[in-house]
């Protein structure tokens, strides 16, 4: 039960890095302009979080439902024999 615990957990930081990512990068992008004027820097800015974060967050979520798949598969071959 502690291994699929964990993958819930990690499935659920991902949504979460996910959705700080975009308001990240929205935030950078503003900051960026206010600070230097130009637009195309602010979009640059959004544009590498975006970069960063986004497969961060697709990993974890990844290793996480690969975690509870697993747990889901050792428990049938629990059942099986």
């Amino acid at each position: 039960m502690l291994i699929k615990d964990v993958g819930n957990k990690l499935t659920k930081l991902a949504g979460v890095i996910f959705i700080v990512s975009i308001i990240a990068s929205v935030g950078a992008c503003f900051l960026v302009k206010t600070i230097t004027g130009e637009l195309i820097f602010g979009i640059l800015a959004s544009v590498g979080f975006l970069i960063l974060y986004m497969p961060l967050s697709w990993i974890i979520y990844g290793v996480g439902e690969y975690i509870k798949t697993l747990k889901d598969l050792g428990e049938y071959m629990n059942y099986v024999d």
